[in-house]
């Protein structure tokens, strides 16, 4: 079977948690089978990764031109519009040019549609099977953002319109698909209800146990968040750990240190370094060194979607994490057993200042991580159900 590949950008460097599933599910594809990766440029990937890449599979790369400012008129007409404003910046005429070279070079077997905003061009290859992936619930994630928002009635307004947009979008593209990959049972739920009758697969996002691995409970009070720090629902998180949570950690341990590990802090963010005990770090390679400095991962997350691979990737190295239920929603720990789960101000400073105190605590709930992910989410088991996939929308199409 041979897979064309479509992917927002090369998934190297892994710097976030999409960009980790990407590489991890290309990977194991093209251990399986021929693999074609269509992807738009970005310079973040770098020669010596492209050449990575390579090495799995063939790579093209198409450059994605800034779309043009738009007059207000346009901007009054996209009030009106049926599909998401937030679509228009994956749309590229040398995207679709390249998909219809393709179709008329080479056979593919199958389209494997990596994110929803890249659904369009699968109309470029009538006839070939389509299995989409979906990271998340795009409408959900939205939704729980603009909850959460402090914007004005009339940007309220506006983004409610753009949810809706993407609830519509998100159904009449899983609908043209052959076969769903979403990541979680939740959302498996939403979409087996929402697009009855389309095969649907539960592949979770998952982790290298190999390469994450236990190196002994930390000692000191350092509380550790990662994560893309330009999106949403992380700098609400951060800076609501700050404001509401951190300083009453801190009155019971004044010797707590919070670290913000992420890409592209906003200036939101970076400003964050100016509280005492905190420290924004940016653009971190390899996080493990973090991990392993950290008595606990914090994920105090009140909006987005999908499940969090950080969190995977420290409960793969035997530390323990306290998370609000969305931050954990969709993964299967137990509170109490392999994670600590708390939704309130108070109870997450309590929790986590119990767990600062408790060395051996921090070491069963570790531990009981460690096992979780091992046996539920490394990712060789993973792919079982994104291969299954394929065959399911092969066979629809013969």
């Amino acid at each position: 079977m041979n897979i064309l590949f479509l992917a927002l950008y090369p998934p190297l460097p892994a710097i976030d948690g999409g960009r980790l599933r990407t590489y991890n599910t290309l990977r194991q594809a093209a251990r399986h089978q021929p693999v074609t990766l269509l992807a738009f440029d970005d310079p973040l990937c770098t020669p010596e990764q492209r050449a990575a890449l390579q090495a799995l599979c063939e790579v093209i790369t198409v450059p994605l031109a800034p779309a043009p400012p738009r007059t207000p008129l346009q901007q009054l007409a996209g009030v009106a519009a049926r599909e998401p404003i937030g679509l228009r910046h994956w749309q590229s005429a040398a995207m679709h040019a390249r998909l219809r070279d393709l179709a008329a070079e080479r056979r593919h077997d199958l389209v494997h549609v990596d994110h929803l905003a890249l659904m369009p061009y699968a109309a470029d290859l009538p006839g070939l099977p389509v299995v989409l992936t979906h990271h998340n619930v795009e409408a959900l994630a939205q939704q729980r953002q603009h909850g959460i928002s402090r914007a004005g009635r009339l940007r309220r307004w506006l983004d409610t319109r753009e949810s809706e947009r993407w609830r519509r979008y998100e159904i009449a593209a899983s609908r043209r698909a052959d076969a769903l990959v979403v990541v979680s049972d939740i959302d498996a739920g939403y979409f087996r209800a929402a697009t009855p009758g389309t095969p649907l697969f539960v592949a979770p996002n998952g982790v290298d146990t190999g390469y994450f691995t236990p190196r002994g409970p930390a000692s000191g009070a350092r509380l550790l968040y990662t994560g893309a720090m330009n999106y949403a629902p992380n700098v609400d998180a951060v800076c609501w750990f700050c404001a509401d949570i951190f300083p009453a950690i801190r009155r019971a341990r004044p010797d707590a240190e919070f670290v913000i590990a992420g890409r592209d802090p906003t200036p939101e963010v970076r400003a964050l370094a100016a509280i005492d005990g905190v420290c924004v770090t940016g653009r971190v390679d390899d996080m493990r060194a973090y991990y392993a400095q950290a008595a606990m991962l914090v994920v105090p997350l009140r909006s987005g979607g999908g499940t969090r691979l950080e969190i995977l990737e420290a409960m793969a190295m035997g530390m323990p994490v306290i998370s609000t239920s969305i931050g954990c929603e969709g993964l299967n720990v137990q509170n109490g057993i392999d994670i600590v789960i708390a939704d309130t101000p108070g109870d997450f400073a309590t929790q986590a200042a119990a767990l600062i105190a408790n060395v051996d605590h921090r070491h069963e709930i570790g531990t009981a991580a460690r096992h979780t992910v091992v046996a539920g989410y490394d990712w060789d088991a993973v792919y079982q159900q994104q291969e299954s996939a394929y065959t399911t929308a092969r066979k629809s199409q013969q």
